[in-house]
């Protein structure tokens, strides 16, 4: 099976030509911009910020009904798909400490191998004594 997939920015400002030929896309563009912009420079939370967005969705928005007659599942995907990215985001972060422990581990390993103090490779390096003796202390064991 093999399978293609085209990702496009719908990002309020970007593919213009697109979101204006599919008005119910350009209005979800724009409400999304608003929580965003809420959330990040008005201080609000994140429902407190899509609350404010449904509230001021103009009157002609062909979404607004849908969104306001379904306001807690709106609500919902809302906080769900935000914490989703904040969770991916600290796991991208995690991933990377992890690479850097692990890089690091197998740096001051080599140096101790080639016959290197564990005073030098934290004076050459300013990898912390702790970590670079305990690792020193394993290859003794």
């Amino acid at each position: 099976m093999e399978v293609s997939v085209r990702l496009i920015n719908i990002n309020l400002g970007k593919n213009k030509e697109l979101l204006e030929s599919c008005r119910p896309l350009k209005e979800y563009s724009w409400f999304v911009d608003s929580v965003r912009n809420k959330k990040d420079h008005g201080k609000m939370s994140l429902e407190e910020a899509v609350d404010c967005t449904l509230e001021e969705m103009p009157e002609d928005f062909y979404i607004r009904e849908f969104l306001l007659g379904n306001r807690a599942e709106v609500k919902n995907m809302c906080l769900t798909e935000y914490n989703e990215a904040e969770t991916m985001q600290m796991f991208k972060e995690e991933g990377l400490a992890e690479g850097r422990d692990m890089r690091d581990k197998e740096k001051i390993t080599d140096m101790l191998r080639r016959g290197k103090t564990v005073e030098e490779i934290v004076d050459f390096c300013d990898y912390p004594y702790e970590q670079v003796k305990e690792i020193a202390d394993a290859l003794e064991a």
